[in-house]
């Protein structure tokens, strides 16, 4: 079964965050993952995402612990700033992420306001797949036909890779 929920940007520091507990037990503060709480995260469509770390923190607040697999994805508007989060949980076949890139590409088609997509596959005791670089070019493709930017695609589980970076793609951030 999958379940979709849309999150908006907007928090508030003294809201809790499903998951944000489990996301700090599995990726620990340092150089690679600064400290980032309620009061410093970006706000939705004020404060630009310009950096891919910001962006996999952000979505790894909203991951649900209890969950086989999931997919999330983070909405853009054109100055790169968040729009929205959207979860769908039961995307156990890799294959899913196509469908929900899909599915958010079409949508933002005819919506205002969204020019890009960061996307993270959780895939609890999975690894990378080589079969991730065809999905890579097959979601720039649907997003590129929907004419927004396939920003970044994480897949989180065993490692966090970018299939981007497996095809050879240069990064499409801002910094």
């Amino acid at each position: 079964m999958v379940a979709i929920t849309d999150f908006l940007l907007a928090f508030h520091p003294s809201r809790s965050c499903r998951g944000a507990a489990s996301t700090n037990e599995r990726i620990q503060e340092g150089p690679m993952f600064p400290s980032m709480s309620f009061s410093n995260l970006p706000r939705a469509h004020i404060d630009p995402i310009e950096a891919p770390l910001v962006a996999l923190r952000l979505i790894l607040m909203m991951v649900d612990p209890e969950a086989s697999a999931e997919t999330l994805v983070l909405t853009l508007d054109d100055r790169r700033c968040g729009v929205s989060i959207t979860h769908v949980s039961g995307t156990d076949d890799p294959d899913a992420v196509l469908g929900v890139i899909d599915a958010l590409a079409e949508s933002a088609r005819t919506s205002l306001g969204v020019a890009g997509l960061v996307v993270a596959s959780i895939r609890p005791n999975v690894d990378f797949e080589i079969s991730d670089l065809a999905r890579w070019h097959e979601a720039d493709r649907s997003c590129w036909e929907s004419d927004i930017e396939l920003v970044e695609w994480f897949v989180v589980g065993t490692s966090i890779s970018c299939p981007r970076e497996f095809c050879g793609i240069p990064a499409r951030w801002q910094r």
